[in-house]
């Protein structure tokens, strides 16, 4: 197949390039309407307890819609009648009514829409409240969040893009070859925005498909380019004809490049199991940014390289024996080299120990500190505790009003004690008080808790453990009941991530295990790819929570680990790919199996080396961004890429090779076959 790709690119490159410019005009309308359809938030769970309390909310007091707060600056609040007035012919406009125990100048909006049409609504409340309010509530930090998110990816964008062509101009001293790679990557992401676009309208798609797509987009379009132009004019040099070098190219790179987008796709597809918005849309985001990198990498790529450089610049192929002082100085000693690098990575996983995931919830940190929705919810918990804010609530539902009622009163005198709460709200019995509906031949009692502490300190946490325990016990059976609120939320998704990381675990490592067979006829090579994974992998997520701690910055986010876990496993076989076939070429040129890792891994590293780069310049710029999760996975994979390239690509493959070399090396069709 990919001979085939090879010569019919160079036969008919212009044809390819067609199909290329049809895909990009079909893609471009779609493009620019990705941010219309993606989606804050996802970081809840539609099958956990406080999923299920929001429905019975819904179905009997027909309440729990989106709502929007205005919190009015002080001598600033014209109260109630003018605000009504400013408001009259605002769209879906249910009630104005002011939050109860926030003081002045804090009203609560109602709404008949929905949560993205609440939404849209925030950019014309702010022009006609002006400065004197702030617009805040879930709608709007939503609204914030996206904003944020797109400025963070088109920051990022703007970090990573000078920082490679620097680094691209460097390797190719070449102004085409230097575009064509950057080229690609636009292209990625175009199409990838497009395809989004289609997606989003079908399913709910978080704003994150945007900024994975970006990262991994520039990421791997650009090192795929790097490796398969490399290898041409590599091939260019030893004299070959340009069909040659293209088809010579594609047949060993271009298969180390297809092994590697399809080791990143299955490892991503991991992120589906939890059935999370939050995961799949991560997931759709970076399997099409693979995908398309891969497809334009071995089609669009070598199109280009036919049409638009003819006057190639050739560079020898490098020399054995050139810049491989420092493997030399390791295959001398592997064993001290092993046993040294091993003790260091798992040093580096001890602050592993301290790991607490937990995904925030109401929380603004992720928003600039400048930006209204966040200064709107701060002011707004100055004047009033977190507590009342995001309470903890319950609900009991049932045909049988008596044991409704019975059931409601022995959970309060369960809750009551508790030393943690502030207030707690039950229903008086009577069906006219506000807690208490009757609907479709059925009773719906609520009570409402108001914690001390905010909803992402651990006591509140528990405090909703022990609310659930003790309402569905105190329940009368054959009754509903359920646990909601805020921090409820955030607790049911972590529950479900850690419910699923077994499964995570299992589907990357074993699909991992048999994508590496499949490539390298090896089970010692894929089980020491496999375990350096994970050193690589578990060492990273250690320095990052070391870095955090140290920065004061809080716990990491529950997607984090998990995230850099599934993109770094496939991320990791560019590296083991390209290096064990430049072994595996110089054991067939009759080298012994010393020798061959000395001389293939010489060759391999200058290009390992400048792809490590270049994903470091990529996701460094995106650990720049506001949003916590895109921040910390940026910093968390350029911290794995670092180690892996630099540490384990150069010290511990080839000691670890070496000792188990006639393992490894005593027969050819045991090594990767052609690539």
């Amino acid at each position: 197949m990919l001979k085939w790709l090879a010569r019919s690119s160079h036969r008919n490159p212009w044809l390819w390039l067609f199909g290329w410019l049809l895909l990009i005009a079909a893609a471009l309308p779609l493009a620019g309407e990705l941010h219309s359809v993606l989606r804050s938030g996802g970081f809840s769970n539609p099958h956990g307890e406080a999923a299920r309390y929001e429905q019975l909310l819904q179905e009997g007091f027909g309440t729990g819609g989106p709502a929007l707060l205005v919190v009015y600056r002080k001598g600033a609040d014209p109260g109630i009648t003018r605000l009504q007035q400013a408001l009259e012919d605002l769209p879906e406009l249910k009630s104005v009514a002011p939050l109860p125990g926030a003081g002045e100048g804090v009203y609560r909006l109602a709404f008949a829409a929905s949560e993205n049409e609440v939404e849209n609504l925030v950019p014309a409340l702010e022009r006609r409240l002006g400065d004197a309010a702030r617009i805040t509530g879930a709608p709007a930090l939503d609204r914030a969040l996206n904003v944020a998110s797109k400025r963070s990816a088109q920051q990022a964008e703007m970090i990573a893009f000078p920082v490679m062509v620097a680094l691209l101009f460097g390797i190719f001293r070449s102004a085409r070859l230097t575009l064509l790679p950057l080229a690609l990557a636009g292209v990625v992401i175009l199409l990838g925005s497009g395809l989004g676009t289609a997606i989003g309208r079908a399913f709910p798609l978080s704003i994150l498909y945007e900024n994975i797509l970006s990262m991994l987009a520039l990421a791997l379009a650009v090192d795929y380019s790097l490796f398969i132009t490399s290898r041409f004019r590599e091939e260019l040099a030893r004299g070959r004809t340009r069909g040659e070098a293209l088809e010579a190219a594609l047949a060993t790179a271009g298969h180390s490049v297809w092994v590697s987008g399809l080791a990143v796709a299955v490892a991503l597809a991991a992120l589906f199991i939890p059935r999370i918005m939050v995961f799949s849309s991560i997931a759709l985001g970076g399997i099409a940014a693979t995908l398309l990198a891969v497809l334009a990498a071995l089609t669009l790529l070598p199109a280009l390289l036919v049409l638009f450089a003819p006057g190639l610049p050739e560079r020898k192929p490098r020399q054995a024996d050139t810049g491989s002082q420092w493997l030399t100085w390791v295959t001398r000693r592997p064993g001290v080299v092993t046993t040294g690098v091993i003790l260091l990575l798992l040093a580096a996983t001890l602050p592993l120990r301290q790991l607490s995931l937990h995904v925030p919830v109401a929380s603004a940190r992720s928003l600039p500190k400048d930006d209204p929705a966040r200064l709107g919810l701060e002011d707004l918990t100055r004047r009033q505790s977190p507590g009342r804010l995001f309470p903890i609530e319950g609900i009991v539902v049932g045909k049988d009003a008596d044991a409704v009622y019975e059931s409601t009163r022995r959970i309060a005198e369960g809750l009551k004690r508790d030393p943690n709460l502030i207030a707690l709200y039950t229903p008086s019995g009577s069906e006219s008080g506000p807690l208490v509906r009757t609907h479709g031949g059925r009773t719906y009692a609520r009570w409402i808790a108001v914690p001390k502490t905010d909803p992402n300190h651990p006591a509140t946490r528990d405090w909703v453990t022990r609310a659930r325990a003790a309402a569905h016990q105190a329940a009368t059976p054959g009754l509903a009941v359920a646990v909601g609120g805020t921090t409820a939320r955030g607790l049911d998704f972590d529950r479900a991530l850690l419910a699923a990381v077994p499964w995570i675990l299992g589907w990357v490592l074993s699909a991992t295990l048999a994508l590496l067979f499949l490539a390298f006829r090896s089970l010692w090579v894929s089980l020491l790819a496999l375990g350096f994974n994970l050193l690589v992998t578990a060492s990273s997520l250690g320095l990052l929570i070391l870095a955090k701690s140290l920065l004061g910055g809080g716990s990491l986010n529950s997607v984090t680990p998990i995230l850099v876990f599934a993109v770094m496993f496939g991320l990791s076989m560019d590296y083991f790919v390209i290096m064990v076939s430049r072994v595996r070429e110089a054991v067939l040129e009759g080298h012994s199996p010393e020798r061959a890792i000395v001389l293939g891994l010489g060759r391999a590293a200058p290009l390992v080396n400048a792809a490590a780069l270049i994903m470091l310049a990529v996701f460094l710029a995106f650990g720049t961004a506001w949003v916590d999760v895109v921040q910390e996975l940026g910093v968390g994979l350029a911290l794995a890429i670092a180690l892996d390239a630099f540490v384990v690509r150069q010290t511990l493959l080839p000691a670890t090779f070496l000792l188990l070399g006639k393992r490894l090396w005593h027969q050819r069709k045991e090594l990767v076959h052609a690539v």
